[in-house]
């Protein structure tokens, strides 16, 4: 699959994503990705819903992700633990798309989840080495009140978006990395 093709695909399922409509998601898997390879569609799938993914829309995209196991389930098999889709629900740190994969793919065993489990903690000491202290009235004013009005420029509300996302993240692998660990 060529960079464009690929990029192509992922903006198609990104709207349906951002639009909330499965109908149409389910007709660009039919179109576009059930000719595809399983790793290429599995590499598509998880780029979209990465792209797509907040908190806020963490159920949202867990139906997503269901309809896309459920249309091709192989996709969801392709590199056992290290697939991307599983991968995506530890990046993002979100419950509802790890208990989604987990539900959905059957034939995950203890190995799969051990070396899963060995994987997420070297990543998120990783992710955890690339950390970055946001330091409240340099980086953002977090709610400093002035004259009774709360003084919060536009840039910030960004940062602490960025900052929100990224804490949720984090609290969210450590409960998925709990829950691995009792599955050992």
């Amino acid at each position: 699959m060529t960079e464009k093709k690929q990029n192509l695909i992922v903006n198609k399922l990104e709207d349906c994503i951002n639009n909330g409509s499965i109908p149409a998601f389910i007709q660009v898997l039919k179109e576009d990705l059930s000719q595809e390879t399983a790793v290429n569609a599995c590499i598509c799938l998880s780029g979209a819903i990465l792209n797509c993914h907040t908190f806020f829309r963490s159920d949202m995209l867990a139906a997503f992700l269901e309809k896309a196991i459920r249309f091709n389930m192989d996709w969801a098999k392709v590199y056992g633990g290290k697939n991307p889709l599983f991968r995506v629900a530890f990046l993002t740190g979100s419950w509802d798309l790890y208990t989604c994969f987990v539900e959905e793919v059957e034939g995950l065993d203890e190995e799969t989840y051990a070396e899963t489990y060995k994987d997420w903690l070297d990543l998120n000491e990783k992710i955890l080495d690339h950390a970055r202290m946001y330091i409240k009235g340099r980086d953002y004013n977090s709610g400093y009140e002035t004259n009774g009005r709360r003084v919060i420029d536009m840039e910030d509300y960004e940062i602490m978006n960025f900052m929100a996302e990224n804490y949720n993240a984090m609290i969210g692998r450590h409960k998925i990395l709990k829950d691995l660990e009792s599955r050992l």
